[in-house]
């Protein structure tokens, strides 16, 4: 089964947004951008969620990368959404919340692409 590329783009919205509202931007040097030349960032605890929302920022051209590019970022994306759930809460697909309402979807369109 394809998957139209939008859809594999619109399912980054989630996660950029919610790394973007985890991350500590107070003491960055860069407002978020990350500078690979740097080495506070390459040394910062946030150094994997930056690196991320940079390469899959709205400003980004998205429609040029490729599916498999786009499947790896969403890969990614799940990994730090599964990560961020309290201990107590294991990802079910009948639990509503937005994490794993999420993550019931990035799976199904993977599992399409498979």
């Amino acid at each position: 089964m394809t998957v139209p590329k939008s859809e594999l783009i619109a399912l980054l919205d989630f996660p950029r947004r919610k790394m973007l509202a985890m991350m500590e931007l107070g003491e960055c040097p860069h407002n978020g951008f990350f500078d690979l030349s740097d080495l506070r960032c390459q040394t910062c605890h946030q150094g994997s969620e930056c690196r991320w929302v940079n390469h899959n920022d709205q400003c980004v051209d998205l429609d040029s990368k490729t599916l498999e590019d786009l499947q790896q970022q969403i890969l990614k994306a799940a990994d730090f959404i599964d990560a961020s759930l309290d201990l107590d809460h294991q990802y079910r697909e009948s639990c509503q919340c937005d994490n794993c309402r999420w993550l019931t979807k990035a799976n199904k369109t993977l599992t399409a692409l498979a």
